[in-house]
């Protein structure tokens, strides 16, 4: 599990993040902020890109705040 935080203020916003975790390999990944499960869709998207060090984890998540978010992210396990 990754959990980290960003943290929006009246001057700096967290607005509609975007991350990149390297090496994160095929799994899928299931997402909270604030602890609340955020499905995947139209707030949260995410793929996988291939490089030649393995495969990295790429998400866009809708968000607007101007306060601190804490998010986590878990791997799904595979069949």
């Amino acid at each position: 599990m990754l959990v980290f935080t960003l943290v929006g203020s009246a001057l700096s916003p967290v607005l509609n993040s975007a991350i990149v975790v390297k090496g994160w390999r095929e799994s899928n990944v299931t997402l909270t902020m604030n602890g609340k499960q955020i499905p995947r869709g139209k707030g949260f998207r995410f793929g996988h890109l291939q490089t030649l060090e393995g495969t990295d984890l790429v998400g866009w998540i809708k968000t607007e705040t101007r306060a601190p978010l804490t998010f986590g992210l878990t791997p799904e396990s595979q069949p």
